[in-house]
């Protein structure tokens, strides 16, 4: 059993770059603390590997002119089961793709993993070389077809990664954040006075502002020119660019070395040395970083390591890694960085508090990031092996459903009888007074039988909390040995409309659970009023993410497979999770796919009415088949979407259930058809504004911020949020609307809104519903907050008459008149 490491790129370069430096350091790190590391180099021209030494590599990192003895020959075969191959170079220009290297790893039973520093080739190919993402795109597939578990340097990193995974549909799999260290021993020596540049020296003389790092798109440098230009030049503020030449810099590099301050107040060195790097850091007013993308972000660690104040780009992964020990600016906007530095300059006492916390940093050591990769890699090991799931031989024969309502169970389960007769059993679950009326109305062909909720929890520690009841007893009823090994859990309002075979719960040696949301934090909550599912969507998302358990969701309100073993094993490896509102399905099921994956299938669910209406909020998954139904009574009645079809059992169920997936399945398409065109405007906002439509509250000051301009379509729902600033206190809003016309007096009121806005509440919604025609002309608002008139605006407004052949370029002229610079609103 051994840990491979290829480090081919590493040993081909003769430069140091970000995640060479990674290598460098973690395998330097790791064959001193384990016996069981291998390093590789890739021999393509024999087709195998030839193993290092880590003698060798040492020999080789003091002097790049050695060569590296390449007789150790080891072929792919003897890469086999029991061993990890672990990927944490920039294997992406290996000379082997891993679409092609991964197979036959994984054919000869190798776990792979795959550190994944960014994904900036398919997040940001606009900012990168054409030649990178060719090579990318074939190692991004290998990975996400074949990697086993996944290594990542920050959150922000690994968000994007799921985010890409879930677009791709691909495989779950573990997913660890492993920061990168920065103990730089090895520029420690180097970086005496005596070894500094006399260039360097003469180009530091005054404030300056320091950039490292490769001149390339990504990196920004132009902004720094920029801010040159738009103001530092004149606070005799130099500027200091160290870094060798990347792709697309020709413009760049011309800019900046014909610029009239080039060698009196902008200065560039392509080739600093460590020790010139070191000194440059210590004697910087601040590091200047203005990338748009980075995955972790290496030199702002660096920077604050030997103690230089940072400002930098406002990016995620910024703000993850430097925290509050750096000051931050937007990297689209250069007099930011003008006005940043000029108030550090203007107020020592700000700068001075600003370099305190940069001295109090404590950057992780290399040693620590590689013991936490080490972790991670010993808890691959152990738990490797996936263990057996006998289950996959149990028959599946019993239908477990939670209810106190005689109606709804006695209406629901005759559509089991005829749709998944091969149910043979049915328990319910349900109070001990409900249980008479129950088995007076329910008739089925399933053998019936009970189990009380006082049976499971004393009467009086049943919690009053839906969410929190219901995930309770379904837990507890899990210790019950009526429930099968294997059996089919629903909730009463889960209907099958069409036969289904047991094969669609378990295929070829999986069991399928049915998703649909791709990531629980996408859950949109009624913000006025949030019920139940929405608090307990919200606390489920927290816990999943705290225990570092995939974020699917899969309350997907149909009937899902349980293997109550696995339910069992995720309430004892979390025994806290039970007095908590959680989602029953995504807290087994997410357990099960991380635990069992090569024994659990994640699809898209295939429920049709969830959410109740398509427009009640914007999922990431839409059913291409409806196999059940989640029932609603209202939807029967005269007028809505299934009136004139019978709400219970008839003997015309096949034909009226055909008639519903068809009304159904066209509503779901037209409102797709809808929110594309929708979200077309939203991307004509963002070109015409240069940023989203924000919606803002701020009870504080009595003001409220509107968009430049209203764009919608005619006679569409748009659901609003309204970002709401409290002052800490309770608040009753009002607020109601109308659209007025150019070319007539028309007028269009629009529902008003009557809400109880919490002091912890964040968040307000409103439905806008445009006019049934296309407009020009103005929206106008009024909010009243404690009955006493707060803030009034008017906005431009137009929506596009899709029927009568309304284009969105016809909108352009009009729509630009109306750019402005953002505007808040007060009474």
């Amino acid at each position: 059993m051994s840990l491979y490491f290829d480090i081919t790129c590493m040993l081909r370069n003769r430069f140091v770059t970000g995640i060479q430096r990674v290598v460098r350091e973690v395998t330097a790190c790791l064959t001193r603390t384990r016996n069981d590391v291998v390093l590789l180099g890739e021999d393509e021209d024999n087709g195998c590997f030839y193993t290092v030494s880590p003698d060798d590599l040492r020999e080789w990192l003091g002097d790049w002119t050695k060569e590296i003895d390449r007789s150790r020959r080891l072929l792919i075969g003897a890469i086999g089961t029991g061993d990890i191959f672990m990927d944490i170079d920039s294997c992406w220009s290996a000379p082997w793709t891993r679409d092609v290297l991964y197979p036959e790893l994984k054919r000869n039973g190798v776990t792979i993993g795959t550190m994944v520093y960014d994904i900036f080739p398919v997040s940001h190919p606009h900012l990168v070389d054409e030649s990178n993402i060719l090579r990318f795109l074939p190692y991004l597939a290998g990975v996400l077809e074949y990697s086993d578990f996944l290594v990542v340097n920050t959150q922000a990193t690994k968000d994007r990664v799921e985010a890409l995974i879930r677009k791709e549909n691909g495989r779950e799999r573990p997913i660890r954040v492993m920061p990168l260290g920065s103990s730089f021993k090895d520029v420690v020596n180097a970086g005496e006075e005596t070894a500094v540049s006399p260039e360097v020296r003469e180009a530091a003389k005054g404030d300056y502002l320091l950039m490292v790092g490769t001149l390339e798109p990504r990196k920004n440098h132009a902004l720094l020119l920029d801010a040159v230009d738009r103001g530092l030049k004149n606070e005799k503020v130099r500027l200091i660019i160290a870094g060798r030449r990347g792709w697309r810099t020709d413009a760049l590099y011309d800019r900046m070395t014909n610029h009239p301050l080039f060698g009196k107040q902008i200065f560039y060195f392509d080739h600093a040395s460590d020790a010139d790097i070191r000194w440059l850091y210590q004697h910087a007013f601040a590091m200047a970083y203005p990338s748009f993308a980075e995955g972790f972000g290496l030199p702002l660690v660096e920077a604050m390591h030997f103690g230089c104040p940072v400002f930098c780009s406002d990016i995620p992964e910024f703000r993850e890694t430097a925290g509050d020990c750096a000051a931050y600016f937007d990297p689209n906007d250069a007099a930011a960085l003008v006005s940043l530095t000029r108030d550090m300059l203007a107020h020592p006492a700000k700068m001075q508090a600003l370099r305190e916390k940069v001295r109090a940093y404590r950057p992780v050591s290399w040693e620590e990031a590689s013991g936490t990769l080490s972790g991670i890699l010993d808890g691959v090991l152990s738990g490797r092996a996936v263990p057996p799931m006998p289950e996959l031989d149990s028959p599946i024969e019993q239908l477990f459903i939670i209810s106190a309502r005689a109606d709804d169970i006695a209406d629901t389960v005759p559509y089991f009888d005829r749709y998944m007769p091969w149910l043979k059993r049915l328990l319910i679950m349900c109070p001990r007074s409900a249980r008479e009326e129950i088995a007076a109305r329910v008739h089925t062909g399933m053998q019936m039988d009970f189990l009380h909720d006082e049976e499971v929890i004393d009467k009086a520690d049943i919690p009053k909390d839906h969410s929190t009841r219901n995930f309770r007893l379904r837990c507890e009823a899990m210790r019950s040995s009526r429930l099968d090994d294997v059996f089919i859990m629903a909730d009463d309002d889960n209907r099958p409309i069409v036969p289904v075979e047991s094969s669609f719960f378990r295929r070829d040696g999986r069991f399928n659970v049915f998703r649909w949301q791709e990531d629980i934090r996408d859950h949109r909550e009624a913000a006025n009023s949030p019920t139940s599912f929405d608090r307990s969507m919200r606390v489920t998302a927290a816990f999943l993410e705290a225990q570092g358990l995939p974020r699917r969701m899969y309350a997907s309100h149909a009937p899902q497979v349980i293997v109550r073993r696995v339910f069992l094993e995720a309430m004892a490896a979390y025994p806290e999770a039970l007095t908590q509102p959680l989602q029953e399905w995504d807290f087994y099921a997410n357990f099960a796919m991380n635990r069992y994956g090569d024994h659990f299938r994640s699809l898209p669910y295939e429920t049709m009415n969830w959410p109740a209406l398509p427009t009640d909020c914007r999922v990431s998954i839409l059913p291409e088949r409806y196999t059940f139904e989640n029932f609603y009574r209202w939807m029967y009645e005269e007028g809505r979407l299934f009136g004139g079809l019978s709400p219970v059992m008839t003997e015309n169920a096949d034909e009226e259930n055909r008639e519903k997936i068809r009304r159904r399945m066209t509503l779901q398409q037209d409102a797709a058809v809808t929110d594309r065109a929708d979200r077309e405007l939203e991307a004509l906002y963002r070109d015409l504004y240069g940023a989203d439509a924000d919606w803002a509250l701020d009870l504080r000051q009595g003001l409220l911020f509107t968009p430049h301009s209203v764009i919608g379509q005619a006679g569409n729902l748009r659901k609003i949020d309204f970002a709401a600033e409290s002052d800490g206190q309770p608040h009753t809003l009002h607020l109601e609307g109308w659209f007025a016309t150019l070319e007539t007096d028309a007028r269009y009121f629009l529902a008003t809104i009557d809400a109880e806005l919490r002091p912890d509440q964040t968040v307000f919604e409103w439905n806008l519903h445009f006019p049934p025609i296309g407009i020009r002309g103005h929206l106008h608002l009024a909010l009243t907050v404690d009955e006493e008139l707060a803030c009034t605006a008017v906005i431009p407004a137009f929506s596009v008459d899709r029927a009568g052949g309304e284009r969105l370029e016809d909108l352009l002229p009009a729509l630009t008149e109306t750019a402005r610079p953002a505007r808040a609103a007060s009474a």
